[in-house]
């Protein structure tokens, strides 16, 4: 790979997208020394934080300013800059621009949002067209969007399936000290999870189900980042029935909650397979109460987890909980175990890696 790679995430916030493409970028940098990550000066602090981006690391661009018409001018540079290089973009933005200059588009789409009616932004639908038609390459994350795109005769010849994501095991990986805690994890804005608000507007009709019927004390943590963080945690403070059960914070360090934590909740949408929080917690041993959403069962099977509907009510969802959280010790570390190694064999590092190398050298042409 001698021709130059820039892998853009223009995000300002984190989540699995942007955890998994900046360790790829760090993973193929290792071999290839001419590919480059592209990224916001947000979220290149949040990677920083957490620790999945070294600050002696070369090969990083940051981009200045708040959003993304401030970058557009950058890339176009960068572009003239770099003609005949590939750029990855694996979020839907302005990539199209790259072909347009003469530059070769890898463009990822990891979600399935046009099929499930998620956007009914023009402005989305039309950026996805143009970054659909100018791409050399199509990456399709979910297994049904592949098999749709795969009919279309304009786009069936450049589109691959995205190899299964991975969790870094040395990192996500179970305590030996676990506490009865139920943790929820991901991005808390307006549009990115619909789900978190129908939970957090359940939560006292749920917390007064389980002290009906858990003799154990528990408590609840809600972990992401995002705008509704201070919204969500003024909630919880005000309702006197709630404010010492429901934690709310972002942490840095994710897998030092996950380690000890126990049950995992997991709202699935048709957007966010698969959840790099819920491979998190997998990894870390929690059982999982999940939504049964189109791949969820590509995620977790039956023995590691509680299956409930889309529309859940607070009896499936209290109920499911409750039969978790009554398990005792031996039931629970035998299940927790199957989630580990569930995880370890199914998700792997190696294959996700090797994937991107494959692909990025095929466009280049080499």
């Amino acid at each position: 790979m001698f021709k130059k790679v820039f892998i853009v995430l223009h995000s300002s916030s984190i989540g699995g997208a942007e955890v998994r493409f900046s360790q790829v970028w760090q993973r193929l940098s290792a071999t290839y020394p001419n590919i480059y990550l592209v990224l916001s000066e947000r979220l290149e602090t949040l990677l920083k934080a957490r620790g999945l981006l070294d600050c002696s690391e070369n090969n990083i661009i940051v981009l200045k300013g708040p959003r993304l018409r401030n970058y557009i001018i950058p890339l176009v540079k960068l572009s003239l800059l770099n003609i005949g290089s590939l750029f990855h973009y694996p979020l839907v933005s302005v990539g199209f621009i790259h072909s347009l200059l003469a530059s070769r588009l890898v463009q990822s789409y990891t979600n399935n949002s046009l099929f499930k009616g998620e956007h009914d932004q023009t402005k989305i639908r039309f950026l996805v067209a143009l970054n659909f038609l100018f791409a050399r390459r199509l990456d399709i994350l979910d297994p049904s969007v592949f098999e749709k795109f795969r009919q279309w005769k304009l786009l069936n010849r450049k589109i691959s399936k995205t190899e299964l994501s991975f969790v870094d095991y040395a990192k996500f990986r179970p305590s030996d000290i676990r506490q009865n805690i139920i943790v929820f994890s991901g991005r808390m804005t307006s549009n990115a999870n619909k789900g978190l608000r129908r939970l957090i507007e359940q939560m006292p009709e749920i917390i007064e189900r389980l002290d009906r019927n858990l003799s154990e004390s528990y408590r609840f943590i809600f972990m992401g980042d995002g705008s509704l963080v201070e919204s969500i945690e003024m909630e919880f403070t005000n309702n006197p029935r709630l404010k010492d059960r429901i934690q709310v914070f972002y942490s840095n360090h994710p897998e030092k909650i996950l380690s000890t934590s126990k049950v995992f909740l997991s709202l699935q949408s048709p957007t966010n397979y698969p959840s790099q929080s819920l491979l998190e917690a997998l990894s870390c041993g929690n059982l999982v109460v999940m939504t049964d959403d189109d791949q969820s069962r590509i995620m977790a099977t039956n023995d590691i987890a509680e299956f409930i509907p889309h529309r859940w009510s607070v009896e499936e969802i209290s109920s499911a909980l409750i039969r978790l959280c009554k398990l005792d010790s031996k039931a629970f570390s035998e299940k927790s175990n199957m989630a580990a190694q569930f995880v370890r064999e199914k998700f792997d590092m190696k294959s996700h890696i090797a994937y991107y190398a494959k692909l990025y050298n095929e466009v280049l042409d080499i």
